[in-house]
């Protein structure tokens, strides 16, 4: 009898063993990983879901989430720490977001990152994040959603904007109080892709304007809106910090017809988006002071009606160079365009597809250099808004002296680099300067060069 129960009491404490791990494995759990994604990326804040189980067929829908300037770090266990002071992590962590939404009659369950960048991340950092949850959890890849606040924001919308096959991937973007100055060649990229958009900002906000949201929600829905076309959300001034819109939005109370943003999402979904132009193979071909050559191929074509070819010197302002007149074979074609009329220094190129119907899509941005003498600064973007990048061509080793400098001749900022033989180019981020006039001196051992930059918000 006696062994008896003891082998009942032992088939007890198992089952709520059992029970226990089971359950503790349907909780939602929001983890710190320390995890180098990539150079700018050591880490990121894990959401799962309740109930989820990486082996089962289920794919779950991911939102994420890029945080503000004053959240960069590492993505040491100490550093991810600041990514949960505010917005999503925050509402996550708090256990104030909610088990599952409905949309459509369906029940979802989100998965989320939040990665934590050194530097302001460029649209590759974003896209490696995005790549890494695809290869290591089980995202439906057909609901991909990306917001920020303030730097994240800005960010939500340059990657969003940074290439039409990036747009055509992404089921939604929320950009809140977003630090980038309004691009209409960003805004045509989504606009193209027809990215559902909900931007939220302050109407008071000292930090970043709320022009930047008013001009960045024009330019998508004007002149040829997308569908849905881009919608907006204006806070009346937060008291208490105008820059703030980010408290408001990630709220899943707070709602604008009858839906949070969660809800907003998940009405919206991607499949293989079919172009009429499948790409390949877009690059300089040659560049110098008599001629840049732009060659592309196509793949597939189908109702293709010509190229266009737009040159900036600035990579914002961009103006029609020429076109070239499609093939439109099924299987593809090679195409090139030669201009012979660059201007000294920075080329930006952008290739353009119109269809029959008159629908244009916007692809990705080339640089060239042409005929930069030895020992000259190249300084892009200026104006600028948060990075700009500095090209100095000498052929020496040495250590850069980077110093940027106000009219007063205060140095608001320095950096140091190691400089190898040849071309040598840097990307800095100028984000946390007010807006104004500065000037950029870069110096070695033995040179010394000076350019001035404008920052504008």
């Amino acid at each position: 009898m006696k062994h008896l129960y003891n082998f009942s009491t032992a088939c007890l404490l198992l089952v709520c063993v059992l029970w226990n791990q089971q359950g503790k494995a349907q909780a939602p759990t929001h983890t710190p990983k320390t995890v180098n994604i990539n150079s700018n990326c050591g880490g990121y804040y894990e959401y799962l879901p309740q109930g989820y189980n990486a082996a089962a067929a289920q794919r779950y829908p991911l939102i994420v989430f890029i945080h503000g300037d004053g959240d960069r770090g590492s993505g040491s266990q100490t550093d991810l720490a600041k990514v949960i002071r505010n917005a999503l992590p925050k509402y996550i962590q708090d256990g104030q977001f909610p088990v599952s939404f409905t949309s459509g009659g369906q029940t979802f369950r989100f998965l989320v990152m939040s990665p934590q960048f050194k530097d302001r991340p460029y649209p590759a950092d974003i896209a490696s994040a995005i790549t890494y949850m695809k290869d290591h959890y089980p995202v439906d890849t057909n609901r991909i959603y990306l917001t920020g606040s303030s730097m994240g924001g800005g960010v939500t919308w340059e990657f969003a904007g940074s290439d039409i096959a990036i747009a055509q991937k992404l089921a939604g973007i929320v950009p809140v109080c977003g630090q980038s100055t309004p691009q209409t060649t960003i805004a045509r990229v989504i606009a193209s892709g027809n990215v559902p958009v909900w931007a939220t900002h302050n109407t008071g906000d000292t930090w970043v304007p709320v022009s930047n949201t008013d001009g960045y929600v024009n330019y998508i829905n004007n002149p040829n809106p997308p569908s849905p076309i881009a919608r907006k959300t204006i806070f009346p001034v937060n008291q208490t910090n105008d820059h703030d819109a980010w408290t408001q939005t990630y709220n899943p109370a707070w709602k604008e017809n009858n839906m949070n943003i969660y809800e907003w999402m998940l009405q919206y979904s991607r499949s293989e988006a079919t172009l009429p132009v499948t790409l390949a193979n877009y690059k300089i071909v040659a560049a110098d002071k008599q001629a840049v050559t732009i060659g592309w191929s196509t793949t597939y074509e189908q109702h293709n009606q010509y190229f266009g070819i737009e040159r900036s010197a600035d990579g914002v302002h961009f103006k029609a160079i020429g076109q070239v007149a499609a093939t439109n074979e099924a299987n593809g074609s090679q195409y090139s365009f030669r201009d012979v009329r660059p201007v000294t220094g920075n080329n930006f190129y952008r290739l353009t597809q119109t269809d029959v119907n008159g629908k244009t899509t916007y692809y990705s941005i080339l640089k060239a250099v042409v005929d930069v003498a030895p020992g000259s600064l190249v300084l892009f973007p200026n104006p600028a808004t948060a990075l700009i990048t500095v090209g100095f061509d000498h052929p020496d080793k040495d250590r850069l002296l980077v110093t940027i400098v106000n009219p007063q001749g205060m140095v608001v900022q320095v950096n140091q680099y190691d400089k190898g033989t040849g071309y040598w180019q840097q990307a800095i981020n100028v984000g946390t300067l007010a807006a104004g006039q500065y000037f950029v001196q870069v110096k070695g051992t033995s040179f010394e060069r000076v350019q001035p930059l404008l920052i504008t918000r």
